[in-house]
């Protein structure tokens, strides 16, 4: 009997890429509503509502720049996940309060007008991406991610799915606090 890997329990491509949708609809849906966006709550996240989907929209932005073709990693894209990526992958959880977005990904005090269009341009670009799916799925590890290792295109959208969800849990947790 083979031994199961991480590998084993990733969904396929197309299967995460409707997730993605419907995680990027359902934040769309949130940020039409004016009235939840400066929601926050401090023992729950220092972010609020709206800051927190800020922060995806630009890690999901800077992502989709890694998955586009010839984008590859200028560094050296060998290699696979570390363990704590093929951890991540493989249980589909990031543990809250362990690691720090890049100051990059730190949202601002966006201006709450801008979040359902950027919510929805993000949503389309992921829309955009179907085409190029295959070659994702396929492929070698395109980039690497500072804290999970060097990741192909499955990889990079199960990390998407992941953190999505990560963060849509957060905003729960602040709807019920307030």
């Amino acid at each position: 009997m083979r031994d199961l890997s991480y590998h084993d329990a990733m969904p396929n491509i197309q299967t995460l890429h409707r997730r993605i949708l419907d995680q990027l609809g359902g934040f769309a849906e949130l940020a039409a509503d004016a009235s939840t966006l400066e929601l926050g709550h401090d023992s729950t996240s220092s972010w609020n509502i709206a800051q927190h989907l800020v922060h995806l929209a630009l890690v999901d932005v800077s992502i989709l720049k890694r998955l586009e073709p010839g984008a590859e990693n200028a560094e050296s894209a060998t290699g696979g996940p570390t363990l704590i990526g093929r951890c991540m992958l493989a249980l589909g959880y990031i543990p809250r309060g362990r690691g720090k977005a890049p100051a990059i990904s730190n949202p601002r005090q966006p201006n709450i007008a801008d979040i359902a269009p950027q919510m929805t341009e993000t949503r389309q670009r992921f829309v955009e991406l179907e085409p190029d799916l295959p070659r994702l799925g396929s492929g070698p590890a395109l980039a690497k991610h500072f804290a999970f290792g060097h990741l192909n295109g499955t990889q990079w959208l199960r990390f998407v799915e992941i953190h999505h969800h990560h963060h849509a849990k957060i905003i729960r947790e602040i709807q019920r606090a307030v």
